[in-house]
């Protein structure tokens, strides 16, 4: 007995991302997002406040905060991988084919990010099934962020101005200015 793939209710990225959520699934969703949002904002303030203190010349304060902030990294990155992997489960268990869209390069400013990106679509293109795709797109986005992560949180611990500017690089931080 072969099982189906269930039907997508959807043609597009687009339009998924703009359908509502059953109220399970949209709870669910909403607690997720929360969490995420409350550890980037944390993370945020003290790097803000870090930046801060630099430029206003306490660089020891600067550099306790700098140490909180690859704390605080270290727990976002974990929060979004923990969401990463479980689409990948949920997608193994299930079967499930979500509408996908390729990662674009563009949308990563460091070199490693824009790699991967590229590497992970053209594996997209070799890769035969579109589940198998999604998978792949999940476990490239787990690997970029493990290894922002890694190299924020190794910079963030060396200290000192130049290691701060380099963090903020490391995260990929838009429009973020040079420290």
């Amino acid at each position: 007995m072969r099982t189906r793939v269930p039907s997508r209710r959807y043609d597009s990225v687009r339009q998924d991302w703009r359908a509502i959520l059953p109220y399970a699934k949209g709870s669910l969703f909403f607690d997720h997002t929360d969490k995420l949002e409350n550890a980037y904002v944390m993370l945020s303030v003290s790097l803000n406040e870090a930046i801060s203190l630099r430029q206003n010349g306490d660089g020891e304060k600067a550099n306790q905060e700098i140490v909180v902030v690859g704390e605080l990294c270290s727990r976002l990155a974990l929060r979004i991988n923990a969401v990463l992997h479980a689409m990948g489960q949920h997608a193994r268990h299930f079967g499930i084919v979500p509408n996908l869209s390729l990662l674009d390069a563009t949308n990563f400013q460091s070199e490693l990010g824009q790699r991967a990106a590229r590497h992970s679509n053209l594996v997209c293109q070799l890769l035969l099934s579109e589940r198998s795709q999604f998978l792949n797109k999940l476990n490239t986005l787990e690997e970029l962020v493990d290894d922002l992560s890694d190299e924020f949180i190794r910079i963030a611990r060396g200290g000192g101005r130049r290691h701060l500017q380099y963090a903020v690089t490391a995260l990929e931080i838009p429009g973020a200015k040079p420290v």
